[in-house]
């Protein structure tokens, strides 16, 4: 530009145009922005916990703590658990591993929480439990910056971790006090993801071998951390039978793929409770898919069609003869993250989980990032670049898992998600960038005309004004998402008393429990609650959240269901002291519509004395007249029902305690002297 020109320029426009970063000064610009997306995903986290004190979401991470409290003050997590399932107890870290927990969190929590005692942070094990979340899930955000910068460019990375950062999808399972699998599993799924692309984009053999086996080694970390590992197995796997098909593969991502796969199911061979996943369907679809990638890098010489088709037939042979030979099925949960097509069946426990509720999630969870990810797909389509159609593919599955159980696999989503929706955000500032040329081109061609160069006093910013348009709407979607971010964690602590050490209701029936009842009384309650009295109650309770016994439980709900003196006699079959039950939450007593809601509907289908959920079945119980709800005669001889409304008439049944003014009763079984 002259020199004319510069000094035509007035205001802000002249400083404009030397606006520059570039080299490092860019690159220590990216890393404040991704140490601030960090932080600020911390700081939205840690709101409740800054509120109320150190808490817990719900009973899962109180059953955590127990056991990652007993690997700290014992050395090992305990062989067997005797403290649940009554008298059966659930296997630790034995080899028979039907019932057995991923237990690397346990090992990863105890290191960190010893490390800090050792820097002198003499942090209390529930404190430091109930932080945890808040810090290590947003580790995240760093990683899906390192893959958007990797695959795309600065931009879709920096976008990708503030958006990951405020995203209440991915918030809702890594917010403070949210002391499970989920916070320690994704990061290291996502860096699975990381070093798997590496290991393709490396030009030197070693390094690619390097990258390869660590992503091998994080994807049996993932597994000995949560089951969802399995999504990557599978999302790998079938991205292999993709390229073949569509002609794609190459010998560099089939040897990263082997290795990588091949490392991480060599190393769910070592973990007790995925000693024979690799029998699994998708553990033998991995398998095929490396057999069939084999086979069409040998037939390289083959005419196309050919190729493909005997390199899927190889594939299909090996697994059919692998399965037929040794292999198993799905079951439990794993089928209700498969299949969209569930039936609701009497009896079926799963389905009565609320996490297990499946339906389209488009809430506020992830609207603005579906929004945002259409153009984002767009471009991907269009580019046809192998690792950002490989992301794309693996947010279609998650997303296609997240709508059969969106409660749990949101979390796996939210990141794949963010960095599709990123993309648009790039496409924003290579338009804005293009503008900004267009702009300068123009207003230098001008300055060369004497006539225009005594007016014209700024640049014309017209081509500026779409792109302007587009990044301020993506900007305020972000605001937008962080404000939902922030509202949903400072409400979070809402009715999460009984998770709380330092008050709330069932606390206190716990701790009436643990000062006057023996250490060898078995307590009954609804499978919701054994964590809580296992933790603060310190007691053995007959079911909990495992849910892994599922004939157990439909026996308890059965008991529920049925009249005093068959609860009586389900209570000595299994030498029951005290039975707890919580009438809020399982009768809905102290609301407006006592009865008509609760857990004891889930009872009656569980214990299928209903064979449905619906009002139709559930008008066996009560009736409504005049805006008023009435136990049926049916309802009056349960013992649920019974706890409730013949609370004096009982006759194998004493109460013993109770709270207020959320009521947590405690019942003595009766025995003769």
């Amino acid at each position: 530009m002259s020199s004319k020109a510069n000094e035509n320029l007035t205001g802000p426009w002249a400083w404009l145009r030397k606006v520059r970063l570039s080299g490092k000064s860019a690159l220590a610009l990216e890393i404040v922005l991704v140490a601030l997306a960090y932080a600020l995903a911390v700081y939205i986290r840690v709101q409740p916990i800054l509120e109320i004190g150190p808490y817990f979401t719900s009973d899962d991470p109180l059953f955590h703590y127990r056991l990652t409290k007993y690997l700290i003050e014992n050395g090992k997590l305990p062989e067997k658990d005797f403290m649940t399932w009554f008298p059966w107890g659930t296997h630790g870290t034995g080899l028979f591993v039907e019932n057995v927990f991923p237990v690397f969190h346990y090992y990863l929590a105890a290191f960190l929480y010893k490390a800090l005692l050792s820097l002198g942070m003499n942090f209390d094990l529930f404190v430091f439990c109930s932080y945890l979340p808040a810090f290590f899930g947003p580790i995240s955000c760093v990683i899906v910056y390192l893959i958007g910068r990797i695959v795309w460019n600065k931009y879709v990375g920096v976008f990708a971790a503030f958006f990951l950062s405020l995203n209440t999808g991915y918030l809702s399972r890594t917010i403070g006090g949210f002391f499970r699998h989920e916070q320690f599993a994704v990061p290291f799924i996502l860096a699975t993801v990381l070093f798997f692309i590496l290991s393709v984009k490396e030009d030197s053999e070693l390094k690619t071998s390097v990258y390869a086996s660590i992503a091998g080694l994080l994807l049996g970390v993932s597994a000995g951390l949560w089951k969802g590992f399995r999504f990557l197995v599978g999302g790998i796997s079938l991205f292999l039978f993709f390229l073949i098909i569509t002609g794609k593969l190459n010998k560099k991502l089939t040897f990263s793929a082997t290795v990588t796969l091949i490392v991480g199911l060599a190393f769910t061979l070592i973990l007790p409770h995925e000693a024979n996943y690799i029998l699994k369907p998708d553990a033998l679809v991995a398998l095929s898919s490396i057999v069939s990638s084999m086979t069409y890098l040998l037939l390289e010489k083959e005419e196309y069609i050919k190729r493909v088709l005997a390199s899927l037939v190889a594939g299909a042979v090996f697994f059919l003869i692998l399965w037929y030979l040794v292999g198993t099925f799905f079951t439990g949960r794993i089928m209700y993250v498969l299949s969209p097509f569930r039936e609701e069946k009497p009896g079926d426990v799963t389905i009565t989980v609320a996490e297990h509720v499946g339906g389209l999630f488009l809430s506020r969870n992830v609207g603005i990032a579906l929004l945002l990810s259409i153009p984002g797909f767009y471009l991907v389509l269009k580019s046809r670049k192998m690792f950002e159609v490989f992301l794309a593919w693996l947010t279609v599955l998650s997303f296609y898992f997240m709508v059969n159980m969106p409660s749990r696999i949101t979390v796996l989503f939210s990141p794949f998600i963010t960095l599709i929706a990123s993309v648009t955000f790039s496409l924003a500032i290579d338009k804005f960038k293009d503008g900004w040329r267009i702009t300068w081109l123009l207003f230098d061609r001008q300055m060369k005309k004497k006539k225009l160069r005594m007016k014209l006093k700024r640049p014309n910013f017209g081509p500026l004004k779409f792109p302007s348009f587009m990044l301020i709407v993506l900007l305020l979607s972000l605001l937008v998402n962080g404000v939902q971010g922030y509202e949903v964690s400072a409400t979070y602590h809402e009715g999460l008393s009984p998770y709380r050490l330092d008050g709330g209701e069932w606390v206190s029936a716990c701790r009436w429990l643990k000062d006057n009842s023996s250490r060898l009384d078995i307590i009954m309650s609804w499978w919701d609650y054994g964590y809580l009295i296992q933790t603060y109650g310190e007691r053995t309770t007959l079911i909990d959240g495992a849910t892994t016994n599922f004939s157990l439980i439909r026996e308890v709900a059965t008991a529920f269901m049925s009249s005093e003196e068959e609860a009586w006699k389900f209570c000595n079959k299994f030498n029951v002291s005290y039975v707890v039950v919580d009438m809020y939450r399982e009768l809905s007593v102290g609301t407006n519509y006592p009865l008509v809601s609760g857990v004891w509907i889930p009872m009656a289908f569980i214990s299928k004395k209903i064979s449905s959920t619906s009002f139709g079945e559930v008008s066996k119980y009560i009736r409504i007249e005049r805006d008023r709800i009435y136990p049926t005669q049916l309802a009056y001889e349960t013992t649920i029902f019974r706890f409730a409304i013949a609370t004096d008439s009982l006759r194998f049944f004493k109460l013993v305690y109770k709270t207020e003014p959320y009521p947590v009763f405690v019942f003595k079984v009766v025995r003769p002297e």
